[in-house]
């Protein structure tokens, strides 16, 4: 039996743009205009854009509210 790695093991609070628009399937201009648009929020770190995975299920819970609507 193999013992876990500490990243396999570790859950990532935040996620970069990338990392993110790959995530909800779109592209990164399309995340780009949502979080210009304030439907997801970010925060800068240095020049690091995070997005919180928490704003991001924030986002889909509030689509699928509206019936895909965001």
């Amino acid at each position: 039996m193999t013992k876990p790695t500490h990243a396999s093991t570790e859950t990532r609070l935040t996620l970069r743009k990338s990392e993110a628009a790959r995530a909800l399937g779109i592209s990164e201009r399309t995340l780009h205009n949502l979080l210009k648009s304030g439907q997801i929020g970010y925060f800068k770190l240095n020049r690091a854009v995070l997005i919180p995975v928490a704003e991001i299920e924030a986002f889909i819970t509030l689509g699928i509210k509206r019936g895909g609507q965001a």
